[in-house]
């Protein structure tokens, strides 16, 4: 029988990349994972495969489950399975009601631990460039909650309202007018407000304006929660580095993917994998469902079974049980790091680098030369979708879209064009023009 436990992580403010290291130890740990709406599901990936997910999430006016049941849910499946982590996003003790869940579990006798998140409240100004405090501008801030137990603002707004503090909201769309009245009521027309949506997330989207214009912007611009309202001298758009001038289309330049799509032959290269665990064996499967001849050895000190049954399933995968050392990126091509040592896979990538071999960090885009996208595959076409690095699972969502939308008898398509184009006459400019017009039906809708 596990020792029941629960712990409480903070998934910080949605970028997966902004949980802590102590975060996903926890996380990959679990036999249960609880997790929110505002808890990014790509961090789900950091937990066994065989655990549990349950997804209690809660929006405005929109409960899985009441914050009761929830409490009780997590005692529960400690009493049952063992380590529980309950997933919340920010930091589950800034207007989290994570304490609230420690203090149930406590009071039933289930240890408990706390793993701090990083706030949105913070971080979330922070990815559109605005400081919440800056010398001569705001010497300090108060982080607020829009949505108290009844609905309402805070009341300590009323207070904040008269200070030259950086004022910080979470929840608050539904009651931004009551915001907007308060600060109107102290003749404060001009204050600057920004408001950010999905903030740190791939469809960040931000607006810039005063409290005259900002119930305007957010109309205008369809802005809804969950979104982080900062207000004071700070959020002027000037003073950030990622927006345009006042008057200018609102809302960041998105940000543009120039990674160059290719495919590679891997049969004809050498791959090198560091890392028999779990990230490892999602490695390995990705490479060999799409390169069934691939030439790949992977090096770890303790590999896992069902990596062990795809080398007896696949030839040319080679299994090295060690730690890894310099010598095994002799003679590679490519190299995939997948193991949870972060500093030796930092340092695994500097001498790839220094060896100009090209390099993917699990789950470290900015140490990645690479991305391993999401596949579509119909017979003969074979898509590779990318989303830079930044969401792996709306890749997948994307992917799943696709193959629905493409028929299955798509490959029946390529061998007839196969054999019409045996029989195109003309130069190599003729044939094309040809092709073209047969296959513009694909496009008619």
């Amino acid at each position: 029988m596990k020792n029941p436990r629960i712990t409480l992580v903070g998934a910080g403010p949605g970028d997966p990349e902004l949980i802590t290291i102590k975060g996903v130890k926890a996380l990959e740990t679990a036999d249960v994972v609880l997790y929110d709406a505002l808890a990014n599901e790509a961090l789900l990936s950091y937990a066994p495969p065989q655990s549990e997910k349950i997804f209690v999430g809660k929006r405005a006016n929109k409960h899985t489950l009441s914050q009761l049941e929830i409490n009780e849910l997590c005692v529960q499946k400690a009493l049952e399975c063992g380590h529980v982590v309950r997933l919340k996003g920010g930091d589950p003790f800034v207007f989290g009601r994570g304490h609230e869940e420690i203090a149930f579990a406590k009071e039933k006798g289930v240890e408990t631990a706390f793993v701090q998140g990083i706030t949105s409240a913070i971080a979330v100004p922070a990815s559109v460039g605005i400081p919440i405090t800056r010398r001569g501008m705001s010497d300090s801030f108060w982080v607020l909650t829009g949505t108290t137990s009844d609905g309402d603002i805070s009341q300590d707004l009323r207070f904040a309202v008269k200070t030259d503090a950086t004022i910080v909201i979470l929840m608050g769309m539904n009651n931004l007018s009551q915001i907007v009245a308060y600060y109107k009521a102290e003749g404060k027309h001009d204050l600057p407000v920004s408001i950010i949506q999905n903030g740190t997330l791939p469809n960040e989207k931000a607006i810039f304006g005063t409290i005259e214009t900002i119930e305007q912007l957010v109309e205008q611009e369809k802005i809804g929660a969950p979104a982080v309202i900062v207000i004071g001298e700070v959020a002027q758009r000037e003073h950030t580095e990622k927006t345009n001038r006042v008057g200018a289309k609102p809302i960041f330049e998105e940000s543009k993917n120039h990674l160059f799509p290719i495919f590679v032959k891997l049969h004809q290269l050498k791959l090198l994998i560091v890392g028999g665990g779990y990230v490892g064996l999602e490695k390995v499967t990705a490479v060999f469902e799409n390169s069934p001849n691939a030439n790949v050895t992977l090096v770890a000190p303790e590999i896992r079974d069902e990596i062990v049954d795809i080398s007896k399933q696949f030839p040319s995968l080679k299994l090295v049980y060690k730690r890894f050392d310099t010598t095994d990126l002799d003679d590679k091509d490519l190299v995939i790091v997948a193991t949870n040592d972060k500093p030796l896979n930092q340092q695994i990538k500097a001498w790839a680098t220094a060896r100009r071999i090209i390099t993917n960090v699990a789950d470290t885009p900015d140490f990645c030369d690479f991305y391993l996208g999401s596949v579509v595959k119909k017979g003969s076409l074979k898509l590779a979708i990318s989303t830079n690095g930044q969401s792996p699972t709306v890749a997948k969502r994307i992917r799943e879209v696709l193959e629905e939308a493409f028929p299955d008898e798509l490959e029946q398509v390529f061998m007839n064009l196969r054999e019409i184009r045996k029989t195109l006459t003309g130069d190599f400019t003729e044939k094309v023009r040809q092709l073209n017009e047969i296959t513009s039906v694909l496009t008619k809708k």
